[in-house]
C-alpha cells in the first residue's frame, strides 16, 4: 500500500521506467497491440539508460537480454530476441520517425540448416509439387472412402515435413544429388538412417515427431506408388516399431490443467449448462422461437462432448438417423456412431447416451429443430 501511495503521489509508473520523450513519441505511433507489448520492455531499459532510438544496435539489444536474464522473470531466449527483432523491424517505415536500422532476427531453433527447396533435384522438387497439388483435390485412397481436399495449413505442414526430411538427411551425410525423386527418397535404408538420426537427437526414445512422420512418409509412398511392395513393407515395419513408443494418455501439461478443473466447481458448472440453456430456450420459444432454437442447439453441441469427446467436425456432421440412432425404436436411448472412415485417426466410434441427455436432445428434435430448417 506504501508503494502504490509513493506511485501515485510522486507521478512514478506502475511497471518499468517511466519513458524519455522520443521514446515516448515512438511508442505512441505504435498502433499493432502485439508489436507494442513486444518493445515496451526493451525500449523501457534503453530509455532509462539513456540510449536514443537512433543508437539502438545489436550491442544495445545485447545489453537489454542480459538485463533480463538477470534480473528479471521475462524470457531472455533467442525466440525472445527474435520477437524483439521482428517487432522493431515491423515498425521501420510504418511508425513516424522510427529508426531505420535493422536488427538481426535469430532464426527458430526448429529450422535446420540445409539446401532451400529450389536447390533439391528437379525430379525431386517435382515429386513434392505433385503429391502437394494432389491434395487439393478430392481422392480416394485404395481401401478407403473419398477424401475432401486438405486445408491450406495442413499442406503447408506437409511440405516443411518433407523439406525438413530431406534437409535432416543431407545433414547426417547424404548427398542431395542423390536424392532425385522420391523413391531414392523413400529408400528404406535411406529413411531408417534418417529416423536414427532424429532418435538420436530426441534422447532415448523417439519423440511424437519422429512417430507421426513415420506414418506419414508411409502415406505417401503407398499414395504415390514410388517404391516396391517389399520396400513398402519396410517402411511399415518401421512405423510399427516406432508407434510401440507412442505416448499413452495425456500430457502433463493437459494433466495439470484437468486436476485444476476437476478439483473446483468448473466442471460441475460446464456440464449442468446445456439443461440451463435448454430451459431458457423453452421458456423464449413463444416469443423468440429462432433465438430458442439457437440456445438449444448450443445445450446439445456441449452435452454431447461433456460425456463422449469427440472432433468439432465429428461434432457438428453428425446426422440424424446415420450418427444419431435409436436401435431400439422410440423411447429407447440415442446411440452415437462414427464408421472409421470418418474419424481421423479411423477408430470407429460409438457409445449410447443415458436418459437424461436422450430427453435433452429429444427436446432439441421435437420443439426446436424445425425452427432452424426453416423450410429446407
Amino acid at each position: 500500500a506504501t508503494l502504490s501511495w509513493f506511485a501515485k503521489k510522486e507521478n512514478v509508473p506502475l511497471r518499468g521506467a517511466p519513458l524519455r520523450p522520443d521514446w515516448a513519441k515512438l511508442q505512441q505511433g505504435i498502433t499493432h497491440r502485439r508489436t507494442r507489448a513486444h518493445l515496451s520492455s526493451p525500449m523501457r531499459f534503453w530509455s532509462a539508460r539513456g540510449i536514443v532510438p537512433e543508437e539502438v544496435d545489436e550491442t544495445a539489444l545485447d545489453a537489454c537480454m542480459a538485463y533480463r536474464a538477470a534480473t528479471t522473470a521475462l524470457k531472455a531466449d533467442a525466440a525472445a530476441r527474435r520477437r524483439i527483432a521482428r517487432a522493431w523491424n515491423r515498425c521501420i517505415g510504418v511508425v513516424p520517425g522510427w529508426p531505420s536500422r535493422r536488427l538481426t532476427e535469430p532464426p527458430p531453433k526448429s529450422s535446420l540448416a540445409g539446401p532451400a527447396f529450389e536447390e533439391f533435384p528437379a525430379g525431386l522438387g517435382q515429386d513434392i509439387e505433385t503429391y502437394l497439388t494432389g491434395l487439393t483435390q478430392i481422392r480416394r485412397p485404395p481401401g478407403s472412402r473419398r477424401r475432401a481436399p486438405c486445408k491450406p495449413s495442413t499442406i503447408k505442414v506437409r511440405r516443411a515435413k518433407l523439406v525438413a526430411f530431406v534437409r535432416k538427411a543431407v545433414s547426417d551425410g547424404i548427398p542431395i544429388s542423390s536424392l532425385k525423386s522420391f523413391r531414392e527418397l523413400f529408400d528404406p535404408d535411406l529413411v531408417q538412417r534418417v529416423f536414427d538420426a532424429y532418435w538420436r537427437d530426441g534422447g532415448e526414445v523417439p519423440g511424437i515427431y519422429v512417430i507421426e512422420l513415420a506414418s506419414l512418409l508411409l502415406g505417401i509412398a503407398r499414395q504415390t506408388r514410388c517404391i516396391d511392395e517389399a520396400a513398402i513393407a519396410r517402411l511399415d515395419d518401421m512405423r510399427a516399431v516406432l508407434e510401440e513408443y507412442r505416448p499413452v494418455g495425456l500430457t502433463e501439461k493437459n494433466m495439470a490443467l484437468i486436476r485444476q478443473v476437476l478439483s473446483s466447481d468448473v466442471w460441475r458448472l460446464v456440464v449442468s449448462l446445456p439443461w440451463q440453456l435448454m430451459q431458457q430456450a423453452n421458456a423464449m420459444r413463444d416469443r423468440a422461437p429462432i433465438k430458442a432454437a439457437g440456445l438449444a442447439q448450443l445445450a446439445i453441441a456441449i452435452g454431447i462432448p461433456s460425456v463422449f469427446p469427440i472432433r468439432l467436425g465429428n461434432l457438428g456432421a453428425i446426422r440424424i438417423g446415420e450418427n444419431l440412432i435409436r436401435p431400439g425404436g422410440p423411447g429407447t436411448p440415442y446411440w452415437l456412431t462414427f464408421s472409421g472412415f470418418d474419424v481421423k485417426n479411423r477408430v470407429r466410434l460409438e457409445t449410447v447416451f443415458d436418459a437424461e441427455l436422450t430427453e435433452l436432445i429429444d427436446d432439441y428434435i421435437h420443439n426446436h429443430l424445425h425452427v432452424l430448417l426453416r423450410g429446407s
